[in-house]
């Protein structure tokens, strides 16, 4: 009987220390950590719609990678900026010229303002909206009907972002999930009229990718 009390005393303090420890590390992996700044890492692929004023619309594969810093702001709330690639590829027609392949780089510029909010243990809903600015350092048509002109639409891109995601939580510092993101150009592009090739004012209207995202807590 002693022995078996013995026992007993003995899985119950090692039940309690065990449930003790583990919400102790429940703890730690959801608690806020000390540092304000985190880092997050996106990249996604999708579609983009080229929006011409006189010449035909036409769609084109979208590529984008973001690199961003958050300063947070209390406990769901932050903002972030940073620098982003967005490369767009795909084929369209010009009344004037017919047919042809469209290559595009920008480097982007974002200024978001983020939330993220626990939906349950070790899952975060997290979203940011924000302006961007976004600049061409590549631009390239190339003419089914012979030919290639570089660097027809220079100059920079002002618009507005949204994205939208869910992640989990690794540990306390990282977590990886899935995010849907869109933007839009207000302005339309500068045209270098001596390429003498066409002169119609071109935005890139809508860009909707759906990628993965990482965060670390710095």
């Amino acid at each position: 009987m002693k022995k078996l009390s013995l026992l007993t005393l003995l899985t119950l303090i090692f039940s309690f220390t065990t449930l003790n420890a583990q919400n102790d590390h429940d703890q730690d992996e959801n608690r806020e950590p000390n540092s304000r700044f985190s880092f997050m890492a996106y990249g996604g692929i999708g579609y983009a719609v080229a929006d011409g004023k006189w010449q035909p619309n036409y769609n084109l594969d979208a590529n984008i990678g973001e690199f961003l810093v958050q300063y947070r702001i209390g406990k769901h709330f932050g903002i972030s900026t940073g620098i982003g690639l967005v490369e767009l590829t795909g084929n369209g027609f010009y009344y004037t010229h017919g047919p042809f392949y469209h290559e595009r780089a920008y480097l982007k510029f974002p200024l978001l303002f983020s939330v993220n909010y626990n939906v349950v243990p070790k899952v975060r809903l997290l979203a940011n909206v924000g302006p961007y600015g976004q600049v061409i350092h590549r631009d390239e048509f190339i003419f089914y009907n012979g030919g290639n002109v570089n660097d027809i639409y220079s100059g920079w891109s002002i618009g507005l972002q949204f994205a939208i995601g869910m992640s989990y939580h690794i540990n306390s510092r990282m977590s990886l999930g899935i995010m849907f993101s869109s933007q839009g150009d207000f302005n339309r592009l500068s045209i270098d009229t001596n390429k003498k090739i066409f002169a119609d004012p071109q935005r890139i209207s809508r860009i909707n990718t759906l990628g993965f995202v990482f965060t670390f807590n710095l």
